[in-house]
């Protein structure tokens, strides 16, 4: 097993292996003493370090330049930074690899790594970078890290961390978001059945279509509910104990921990780099949207050839993207918009508008749709998407956009202007 293996692996293996005998190698050796790991408290000071860096290499010829990897959980992260840098440092050699990345180069690039990137400055990457991916390059000395709790779990941040073997100091800042999940097996039961009897309306707790929480809870020793419950203990430990974990993971790997202070604030009315790489990925943003937007329709059965096919052109997962929208929320494909695109294209708000199509289906009225897609929001811990209020109101919004006057059950209850009058805001 790798070396981030937990206790809850160990406890799911082995109802797996039940009235067998079996063993459990874990691999204890320490390939990371000596390294560093600086802890920041903000994202500024990983930016202003990551800029010196950049500065400094600028200034280097390019056959006596080390070089760095940039590891993000977000891709706008990445996509912000790495175009501010390419504007700052237009001699900087930059590597990027995402969700939205071309996959062609990328299958080219991973199937040998030591060739692809013996030319270049920094690699910047997310998660899409974890595993089957290892670089042995001594001239990559140096990692810059930003990181959410909420995104990745510590096991998956490891493998991000360790596709570099050579690296010698990371800096990283965690941002820590405070979450409501259980991270017991009997508070994970309770949760589940709070979210059911508290956080639906009475009259969809037991449709099929949400999950059948009491059948969960009487089978729990069933191998594969148990598998589950351990994926979702793992999942929320992540989250409620991300930075503690992975410093203490990070210790008994045997690298040497610190903290950074802050940089004090200028008294200088100097932009921050955080907002210029919020400028620079909003850029980005936009430029994603315009592509979607001209990319070329295509049908049904085209779309699920596309789907299926292993490896796919810029081109062809941006058609996808539109196809989706399109397919999601039931319009004509001549009349998508960059604004439509930007206001309701994100796969929170196509996941809102699928439940609410699908409880229409079931015969539940409008006003009891939104509702449950706000609570089963609240029982998936997605608080941090957006506050109740501004669900409510892009699920009404999208009532009208996309839905046909006869098929509201009250129409006159959806106007933007009623919202406040019926909803508590968070």
């Amino acid at each position: 097993m790798d070396n981030d293996l937990t206790n809850l692996n160990i406890e799911w293996i082995k109802p797996l292996r039940k009235d067998r005998p079996f063993a459990i190698i874990h691999n204890t050796y320490q390939p990371q003493n000596g390294k560093t790991f600086r802890l920041v408290p903000n994202k500024e000071t990983v930016l202003a370090e990551l800029w010196d860096w950049a500065r400094q290499i600028s200034s280097v010829p390019s056959e006596k330049r080390t070089c760095a990897s940039l590891i993000c959980h977000l891709r706008k992260d990445v996509q912000g930074i790495v175009r501010a840098l390419e504007t700052d440092f237009p001699e900087l050699r930059i590597k990027e690899y995402h969700g939205k990345s071309d996959p062609v180069e990328k299958a080219h690039d991973f199937s040998n790594v030591e060739e692809s990137w013996k030319d270049v400055d920094l690699v910047a990457y997310t998660s899409t970078l974890k595993i089957g991916v290892s670089c042995t390059n001594p001239k990559f000395e140096r990692a810059f890290c930003i990181f959410n709790s909420y995104i990745e779990t510590n096991a998956g941040t490891n493998q991000m961390l360790f596709r570099m073997r050579c690296i010698k100091d990371y800096i990283c800042h965690i941002e820590q978001r405070s979450s409501n999940v259980p991270i017991t097996e009997n508070g994970l039961f309770q949760w589940l059945l709070n979210a059911k009897r508290e956080c639906l309306p009475r009259e969809l707790q037991n449709r099929g279509i949400f999950p059948d929480i009491d059948s969960i809870i009487r089978n729990k020793d069933v191998p594969t509910v148990r598998l589950w419950v351990a994926y979702m203990l793992e999942k929320f430990r992540s989250r409620r104990l991300f930075g503690w974990r992975m410093v203490d993971f990070l210790r008994e790997a045997g690298m040497i921990i610190s903290i950074i202070e802050p940089i004090p604030k200028s008294e200088e009315k100097v932009v921050s780099l955080s907002r210029v790489v919020k400028a620079n990925s909003s850029i980005v943003k936009a430029e994603e949207i315009s592509d979607v937007s001209n990319a070329t329709i295509v049908d049904r059965e085209t779309a699920e050839f596309l789907e299926n096919k292993p490896r796919k052109t810029l081109e062809e997962m941006r058609s996808l993207d539109r196809h989706h929208i399109v397919e999601c929320y039931e319009i004509l494909p001549e009349s998508l918009t960059e604004d439509f695109i930007s206001k309701y294209g994100n796969y929170n708000h196509m996941k809102w508008f699928r439940a609410y199509r699908q409880l229409r289906d079931a015969g539940i009225n409008n006003e009891t749709a939104v509702e449950a897609i706000i609570r089963k929001d609240y029982r998936d811990d997605k608080l941090a998407v957006a506050t109740r209020a501004e669900r409510h109101r892009i699920c009404l919004e999208l009532l009208r956009i996309c839905t046909p006057a006869k098929d509201i059950d009250d129409r006159v209850r959806y106007k933007a202007d009623d919202v406040k009058a019926h909803i508590v805001f968070s």
